[in-house]
């Protein structure tokens, strides 16, 4: 697949539910693993809680401030006094305000407990179970995107600059050949492999069908305008 994304949690805890297995088609959006969600549904009750607080003490500064407005009206009190309250007032509206943020935050680290998948595809690899604990970003679930295909390719360090002007590319899978597919270069690794010392070269299939699996082998063949053979 061109697409594979390695799904993790965005908080870290005990995993409770897995809702797929190796193979299954999922949707965008559709439930893939859940976490314990107590500790997080705490957090939040505590944020809610301090926001509630911080709204109490902001309505008690507004009644307190109005007060002392009508004060100043009368000449009761001196200018200097309502100034204090006032900016009392604004310290616990900035305080709400605070409160709401933390709230808001915690909210979401409450819904980051369930994974979905980002995309429609089919699950590759699945790499947690349940019981099992996983911080932060653990890839535990791998989703691939089967409608966008490519192969992957080696080439030999003296052939990638005459493969980089190549376009006619064929592609026949092996379960069967008779069909041939047309490809194209979309992708020429600048580094090579470490252990073989060639270069990966991807080539997509945009017209391959469903009977065009995931894993499965094909041959790639080159055509250039040359008199001699270029690689075999």
């Amino acid at each position: 697949p061109r697409i594979e994304s390695r799904l993790g949690f965005r908080v870290g805890g005990k995993i409770t539910s897995r809702k797929v297995d190796v193979g299954a088609v999922v949707k965008r959006g559709q439930v893939l693993m859940q976490l314990d969600p107590q500790d997080l549904q705490l957090n939040q009750a505590q944020a809610r809680a301090a926001l509630r607080a911080a709204e109490t003490q902001r309505d008690l500064a507004r009644a307190d401030m109005k007060r002392y407005e009508e004060l100043r009206a009368t000449n009761f009190v001196s200018q200097s006094v309502l100034d204090a309250r006032r900016s009392a007032f604004a310290s616990a509206q900035a305080n709400v305000e605070a409160a709401k943020a933390g709230f808001s935050a915690q909210s979401n680290q409450a819904g980051y407990a369930t994974l979905t998948s980002d995309i429609d595809g089919v699950v590759t690899a699945v790499s947690a179970e349940v019981g099992q604990v996983v911080a932060p970003g653990t890839p535990v679930v791998q989703v691939a995107n089967p409608n966008e295909k490519e192969v992957v390719i080696s080439l030999p360090e003296d052939k990638v600059d005459a493969m980089r002007k190549v376009s006619n590319v064929t592609v026949r899978m092996w379960s069967n050949p008779n069909v041939a597919l047309n490809g194209k270069i979309r992708e020429v690794s600048p580094v090579a492999d470490p252990a073989t010392r060639t270069y990966p070269v991807r080539v997509s299939i945009p017209g391959a069908g469903s009977d065009v699996r995931l894993g499965m082998t094909a041959r790639v063949q080159f055509a250039s305008k040359s008199a001699t053979p270029q690689i075999r």
